[in-house]
Order: structure tokens, then sequence, then C-alpha cells
């Protein structure tokens, strides 16, 4: 058989090491979630880099490989003869290259999703630089659509479009609003985090990924409303722009890849809004909680960074 563990082992460990981060992602999800409480922007981006982060944490982790001590060198020597029993079989040797071929494949064709998603997010971006028209504010676009529109697009180099039909419908504070709301966006780099996020769960697709980007969305958009607020001097502004906007939008889609709006998430207009009204700081308490959940995070990883490699061989070198 042609020998093609040298290529799978580090996909494989790759994948192995991200999941490990995933499951520590969602346990460190659910730990914060305990009073009930929306995630802050500094956890839901914890959450959503966790797994990718957990690559080279446990690439440099595993370099130790302490097994001599005492709750692991016992286990780890029943590891090894389980692995020479698997080798022995004809069946099991065979079923493990098979395995590999279809790694390979997979990884081809989730490469492949993954060109395919970043090709549409330039069209889309290139078309509407080509058929947008700069305003009077710097950096802000007009689009000629009927249908009433804001949002921040470009991964490099961030632009805020509107239509006309859109400002048409505001009056000059509710644009001022808005248009803050998205200027926050463009100096966060949200749009090129966002790319580099989509990008990375289209290429290793994990269990649950969606509800960790969907998290960090949610809580990008909450920061933005509160730069918004300090920079128009009203929160209580900011959040009647919002229901009136998202009531304008409430008919209407924004299919944009990788687009920043407004209000885009509608479901969560509500708790942008209370959020907004009330401004709540995490007590002491809180981050000491969170601070704790980072720790086991951390320690989970630790532990998975001795037995992700022998996974790894037993599947791909043989």
């Amino acid at each position: 058989m042609v020998e093609i563990g040298s290529f799978v082992a580090p996909l494989v460990f790759v994948y192995g090491a991200t999941l490990v981060g995933t499951v520590a992602a969602h346990l460190f999800r659910a730990g914060t979630r305990c009073d009930g409480r929306i995630p802050t922007l500094w956890e839901a981006t914890w959450c959503a880099f966790l797994p990718w982060l957990s690559v080279l944490f446990l690439s440099a982790t595993a370099v130790t490989q302490p097994h001599w001590l005492p709750p692991f060198a016992g286990l780890h020597a029943q590891w090894h003869q389980w692995e020479a029993t698997i080798h022995r079989s004809e069946a099991l040797h065979g079923l493990l290259h098979a395995a590999n071929w279809l790694v390979l494949l997979l990884a081809a064709w989730l490469a492949g999703r993954a060109v395919f998603t970043g090709a549409r997010m330039r069209g889309f971006e290139k078309t509407l630089e080509e058929t947008a028209r700069p305003t009077a504010d710097p950096g802000v676009y007009a689009l000629p659509a009927s249908r009433p529109l804001c949002f921040t697009l470009g991964v490099f180099r961030p632009r805020i479009y509107v239509t006309g039909e859109l400002l048409a419908q505001l009056d000059p504070r509710d644009t001022q609003v808005v248009l803050a709301h998205e200027a926050a966006h463009v100096r966060r780099r949200d749009t090129l985090v966002g790319a580099v996020l989509t990008l990375f769960y289209t290429l290793l697709p994990l269990p649950g990924s969606s509800l960790l980007l969907r998290d960090r969305r949610l809580a990008v958009e909450r920061a933005c409303d509160r730069e918004a607020a300090g920079q128009v001097g009203s929160a209580n502004d900011v959040a009647l722009t919002l229901v009136r906007v998202a009531r304008l939008l409430a008919r209407y889609s924004t299919d944009a890849p990788n687009a920043v709006c407004f209000a885009e998430w509608g479901e969560d207009v509500e708790g942008r809004v209370q959020a907004l009204l009330q401004m709540p700081q995490p007590s002491g308490r809180v981050r000491l909680a969170t601070g704790a959940f980072a720790t086991f995070c951390l320690g989970l990883m630790i532990g998975a960074a001795l037995w992700v490699p022998h996974v790894v061989d037993l599947f791909a070198h043989h």
C-alpha cells in the first residue's frame, strides 16, 4: 500500500486539536451563562478563537509528553499495547489505510469549499466597489437600490454602504446614529475578523461552530451600539434608532457575504435595546468565574496534548 501517513498526520492532528478547543469553548460558553446573561465581547471572542488557538497550544504542549508522571504512566503503557494489537490485525490495518484516503479526499473537498467561499466574498465586494458611489461623508458609499439598506463590507478596505431609500426614511439624528454604529465596525475591523473566522470554520467544520460565531456577532453588535452611544452622546437615541431601522428592514434580508448590518440580527433587537438602556457592568464575581472557566479550558487542552499525538500516530502512522 502507498504510505500516506505523513500527509494525513498533520490533518488529523489539526482537526483533533480544534475539536478539543471546540469542546473547551462550549464548556466555557455553558459556564458563563449560568447567570442567564449574554456573553461579553471578550468571552465570545475567546470562544470563537479557542479552536484555532488550541492548534498552536496543543502543538507547543505536546512536545513535553510528561508520561512518566504516575497518573499517566500506566495508561500510557496500556495504550501502546492496544496500538500494537491493532497494527498486527490485517483487517484493521487495511481499514486505517482506507480511512487515511478518505481523510485526504475530505480535506481536498473542504479546501475547495473554503476557496469558493473566499472567492464569493471577494466577488461580491468587488461588485459593490464598482457599483457604489462615494458620498459627502468619507468612507460612506451610496448604493443604487430601491430598498432600505445599510451595512459595512470589505475585508481589507471596509466601507459603509447605504441606500437613498433608507436615508429618505430617517431623520438626521437617526442617520448620525446608524453611521456612527457602522463606523465602529470599520474601526474595529469586524469584517476582517469575521472573514477569518468564516473561512476557518468552513475549512474545519466543527460541532456547534455556528453558535460560537453567532455569539461573537451578537456581542460585536452590542459593542458597536455602545460606541455609537458614546459618539452621539445618548444611549436612548441609539436604542430608538435601532427600533426604527429594524422595523424598516423587517420585510427585507441582507444577503451580503461577510457584511455587518445595523439591524441584521433582528432577533436580538430587544436585547440590544435593553443593553443600551441598562449598560450593565460585569461584577467582580462574574469576572472571577470567567477567569476560572478560562483556566479550566487551558487545563483541558494541556491534558489533551498528552494524548492527541498518540491518537494521530495510531491513525496515520502504520
